[in-house]
């Protein structure tokens, strides 16, 4: 298989499979008497493998690490981080989704009247503030108190 199947074969481009080359993360192959590289399935599960890492955000350079460890244990330890950095990224969305469920719960309460949704009034009410301020930093909580204040004056 040419560099040109291979890279279609993958759905990369040929200059992505020369980087590659350049890199470290896909070895050189041997050239036929006419010039071109022969490729085989081998070439096409590694570049298959790269894609769909960097496609999960792995860096190319924790790819190489990771394809090049004996028994895939790198890869193995790979995904478990990245399955751990995604839990993490998981839980802080889940917090601040929680925050602007109270923060808008708070511009525009379900039960009240339909003129009356947008009061200024105490910006944010006591149930609300509880679960909004534990994702403040504490200058941010402060600011926040501030203007609260200034606000109700």
């Amino acid at each position: 298989m040419t560099i040109g199947q291979l890279a279609a074969a993958a759905g990369i481009s040929t200059r992505a499979v020369r980087h590659y080359h350049r890199i470290g993360l896909l070895p050189e192959r041997t050239r036929r008497s006419n010039g071109y590289r022969e490729y085989d399935i081998k070439d096409l599960l590694m570049l298959l493998r790269i894609r769909r890492l960097t496609g999960l955000g792995v860096s190319l350079s924790d790819c190489a690490v990771a394809l090049t460890s004996p028994n895939d244990a790198g890869l193995r330890e790979l995904l478990v981080e990245l399955d751990q950095e995604l839990a993490i990224q998981e839980s802080e969305i889940g917090a601040r989704r929680l925050a602007i469920s109270a923060l808008a719960e708070t511009f525009f309460p379900s039960n009240a009247p339909a003129g009356q949704q947008h009061s200024h009034s105490g910006i944010v009410g006591e149930a609300a503030w509880a679960g909004f301020e534990q994702t403040l930093s504490p200058a941010q909580l402060r600011c926040v108190q501030l203007a609260k204040k200034a606000i109700e004056l």
